[in-house]
C-alpha cells in the first residue's frame, strides 16, 4: 500500500505508520475485541488511527481525550487502548 502526501508537515515515516495501523486493526487480538463487543471494522479502524496519530505522532491529545470521542462500552475502549499500546511497543513505532 502506498500513500502520497503533498504536505511538508507530515513525518516521512507516515507511510509506515499507516501500514502499522492496518496491521494493528487486522491483528487477531484486536479482531477478538471487536467481535466480543460487536464493534464495526470501520469504527475499530478509526479508533486505532485516532489513537496512534493523535497520541503518538502529533501528540495533540491525551489517551482520555481520544477515548471520550468513541461511543464504545468503557471496557471495550480500555481493552482496545491497552492492546494498541502493546502493539505499538511491539512494532517499535516512534514519532
Amino acid at each position: 500500500m502506498s500513500w502520497n502526501f503533498k504536505s511538508n508537515k507530515i513525518n516521512k515515516n507516515y507511510n509506515n505508520i499507516m501500514c502499522s495501523i492496518d496491521e494493528i486493526v487486522s491483528s487477531n487480538s484486536v479482531q477478538n475485541i471487536r467481535q466480543k463487543y460487536n464493534i464495526s471494522q470501520q469504527s475499530i479502524h478509526k479508533f486505532v488511527t485516532e489513537y496512534l496519530i493523535k497520541i503518538y505522532v502529533e501528540k495533540k491529545l491525551t489517551e482520555e481525550e481520544v477515548l471520550t470521542k468513541f461511543e464504545f462500552p468503557e471496557e471495550a475502549k480500555r481493552e482496545l487502548a491497552n492492546e494498541v499500546k502493546m502493539q505499538i511497543k511491539e512494532r517499535n513505532i516512534q514519532s
